[in-house]
């Protein structure tokens, strides 16, 4: 039986064989690193397995040891290898799941330009879009519509690229242990998108529609201008609590400040005295949606321990209503594996999970999903098909050929191997500059960092504080309009993974700058 360092040694000589290309535009240590990366993502070269030393490798192929060294630092930094010391060089023991092995890019990837973001408000909560592969994405892009036929451009089905679904499908089973088929799965532009279906569809209109508090604005707006009744839950350290309809009016602390409950105006988004009653209150409605972020509460950051999670699946089943998952950014998480998620526990139909590509890969991009539990899927994709034509196909296509080949999944890994480095620099910069301003909370996941304002700030409100954070460059989200009936808690989200190294201390002092002269402190 051959040992990992028997295989790997004979898959090299296999894929070396011809050696590399000296005539070629692309550089050798790119064409090196493109045959290690497909041998990885085929399975041929294993997890564990150990390379030849760089300068065997150079001997082997006649090429300077300092082009084997790049190309082997290139892989260690996009996730493909690991240094031991003293040991040599070794294919990463935490390879991505079976997803990655897809396929193989046609030809040898290329480096992207360098690309600079346009003038304009710094946003939080991005990833690093100055690592996208606009080339690799512009490639794919004129290859699926060099190959399409007339079956693309009549293509109608109001549930989506039926190819991209598998593709989610088979993704979401590897990476978050969700359990779907291709014919539970729409495509959307987000989650408010995907809300407004559901809702209108399958929960009837005197049932209400929950929402944590804090959380997310953009749903917020979404079902304010539904129909139904809207109410809040309140959060604990481990993330939104079981709704409660009959808890005495007064005796929860996410109730207004004079005890009674505040809702939103559809209109204006301003507090007002409620007509409709949160779930703490006594005769709330009936629900019917609880929208909820388990594995990395928006905006806080807490994780749902699985004791939640199923007291949570156990009210839904008791009280007839949906569970919405909203699995905004679990693709970065720098410490471990993300967490199961709640779809993946469920076992009475009661969750329909939601994510979206437009935190992984750019906002813009606009395409997002839901899985649907079996029994209601047919119900919200015709009442899709009623109500609204099919979404659009180009970049659906793309975004398939970009997952079934690998390259999302690589870019993943080299997303979270970046992210955390931006994450360290920014906390250090952080600690440096805004230690008397803000009380920065630890977090290993995500793409923005809480930052509690200190009281010394109660005099300035967080969105002038989001105000100079823009001016300095650095993306920056107020906390307090995410609250809704909870008291209000001053601070701000920063985003910290758009930033590029080299300029994360230089925005920091400036935003301290900043908060200098608006305070006069």
């Amino acid at each position: 039986m051959q040992t990992g360092k028997q295989r790997s040694d004979r898959m090299i000589e296999t894929l070396l064989t011809p050696g590399l290309n000296t005539e070629s535009t692309s550089p050798l240590n790119e064409q090196l690193m493109a045959l290690l990366q497909e041998a990885i993502l085929k399975g041929h070269i294993r997890a564990g397995d150990r390379l030849p030393a760089s300068r065997a490798m150079a001997a082997r192929l006649a090429i300077s040891r300092n082009t084997v060294l790049a190309a082997y630092d290139q892989l260690t930094a996009e996730g493909y290898l690991e240094s031991r010391t003293g040991s040599g060089t070794f294919v990463s023991s935490d390879l991505p799941d079976a997803y990655m092995q897809a396929g193989t890019p046609e030809v040898a990837p290329t480096r992207a330009p360098k690309h600079t973001a346009e003038p304009g408000r710094p946003l939080a909560g991005m990833p690093a879009l100055d690592q996208f592969p606009f080339n690799l994405w512009g490639r794919l892009s004129g290859s699926v519509w060099r190959r399409a036929s007339t079956r693309e451009l009549q293509h109608n089905d109001p549930a989506g690229y039926r190819s991209l679904r598998e593709a989610i499908a088979t993704y979401l089973q590897a990476a978050r242990g969700v359990s779907a088929t291709p014919d539970q799965i729409m495509i959307t532009t987000g989650l408010q998108q995907g809300l407004r279906f559901v809702a209108d569809s399958i929960i009837p209109q005197d049932r209400a529609i929950i929402l944590e508090d804090p959380g997310y604005g953009g749903l917020r707006k979404t079902a304010m201008h539904l129909p139904h009744p809207v109410t809040y839950t309140g959060l604990d350290d481990h993330g939104a609590m079981v709704p409660q309809g009959d808890t005495e009016k007064g005796t929860d602390p996410n109730l207004g400040k004079d005890g009674s409950a505040l809702t939103e105006s559809a209109e204006t988004g301003d507090q007002m005295g409620t007509t409709k009653c949160a779930p703490v209150c006594p005769n709330s409605p009936a629900p019917g949606l609880l929208l909820i972020t388990p594995s990395r509460q928006y905006p806080l950051g807490h994780t749902m321990p699985l004791s939640r999670r199923l007291e949570l699946l156990e009210w839904a089943k008791a009280t007839g209503a949906y569970i919405v998952e909203d699995d905004y950014d679990s693709e970065f998480r720098y410490a471990g594996r993300p967490v199961q998620s709640l779809q993946g526990l469920d076992q009475h139909g009661s969750v329909i999970y939601g994510g979206s590509f437009s935190k992984s890969l750019f906002l813009s991009l606009r395409i997002g999903y839901l899985i649907l539990p079996q029994a209601v899927a047919e119900t919200v994709i015709r009442h899709r098909e009623r109500t609204e034509s099919f979404p659009p196909l180009g970049d659906q296509m793309v975004l398939t050929r970009f997952i079934e080949e690998g390259h999302f999944a690589r870019h993943l890994r080299k997303l979270r191997a970046l992210h955390k480095v931006r994450l360290d620099a920014f906390m250090a910069a952080a600690e440096s500059h805004l230690a008397s301003f803000f009380h920065f909370v630890a977090t290993d996941a995500g793409l923005h960092v809480v930052a509690f304002a200190d009281p010394r700030l109660a005099k300035v409100s967080d969105a002038d504080l989001a105000r100079a954070a823009h001016r300095a460059g650095v993306g920056a989200v107020p906390l307090s309009g995410t609250y809704v009936q909870a008291v209000k808690r001053m601070g701000l989200l920063f985003g910290f993974a758009n930033i590029p190294e080299a300029e994360i201390d230089k925005r920091l002092e400036a935003l301290r700058r900043n908060i200098l002269e608006i305070t006069g402190f």
